[in-house]
């Protein structure tokens, strides 16, 4: 399964950038989000930034991330809406 991650933009560069991906920087391609700038949280999925997301957004996602890749569930499964699932 190939899960995106998610990135804080650092530097802007035609059409790549520069992002912070926990701890490590990588550089991905912005081309699908061109109002992009430094500071920015970002979806990245098979090298590009897919999406720009708020930090309230980004902490979210990075808590379905990290729950999917763990496998632990989601406190008081809350969220567990955001993952597909049928509620029951």
């Amino acid at each position: 399964m190939c899960l995106p991650r998610l990135g804080r933009v650092i530097e802007v560069v035609e059409s790549e950038a520069v992002v912070d991906v926990g701890g490590l920087r990588s550089t991905v391609n912005v081309m699908c989000v061109p109002d992009v700038a430094p500071d920015d949280h970002v979806m990245i999925h098979a090298g590009f930034a897919v999406s720009i997301l708020t930090s309230a957004e980004a902490t979210e996602r990075q808590t379905l991330l990290d729950a999917v890749r763990t496998g632990e569930p989601l406190e008081n499964g809350a969220e567990s809406r955001h993952l597909g699932r049928a509620s029951h």
